[in-house]
This record gives C-alpha cells, structure tokens and sequence, in this order.
C-alpha cells in the first residue's frame, strides 16, 4: 500500500478574491494598500477628548463661526462634497 502525502507551504487555499475588490473599491486615488489598510483601521478619537475645546470662544467668534458654516452650506456643490470625503 502506497499513501501520498503532499505539504503545501500556505495552508489558506482561499480564493480572497472578494476581499481584494472590496479593498481596492475603497481605496483612493493615489493610496496605496498599506496607506488604505491604515486609515481604515486607525484608531477612532473619543468624541469626548474634544469637551470644552471651545470653551474660551467668544460670541463674536462664535456667530462668525455659525455664519460661515451657514454660507458654506448654501454655496456647497456635490462637487464639494465629494473633495471632501477623499
């Protein structure tokens, strides 16, 4: 009797191919994989460490603030938009 045993040096004989094109559909123009990989799994900042980070504003400052905010929104094309998520 005769009992053949191949070893294959990866062990993970998955077709990853789905996870291939789900990475390259997130990434950016001019990302590498390495960069993408890195700000998809960066860690996220407590929205808490931001608590009274204006404290000290001014409500001059402050109606400026809101105003410009206000402007942009009514000036803001899809365009805009679009530049900012990249």
């Amino acid at each position: 009797m005769c009992t053949h045993t191949q070893i294959y040096g990866n062990q993970n004989n998955i077709n990853y191919g789905w996870a291939y094109n789900r990475l390259l559909s997130l990434k950016r123009p001019g990302e590498s994989f390495t960069d993408e990989i890195m700000r998809i799994t960066a860690e996220k900042a407590d929205i808490l460490d931001y608590f009274g980070a204006w404290s000290d504003m001014t409500s001059v400052s402050e109606q400026r603030l809101l105003a410009a905010i206000n402007a942009s929104k009514k000036t803001r094309t899809l365009e805009d938009v679009r530049k900012m998520t990249k």
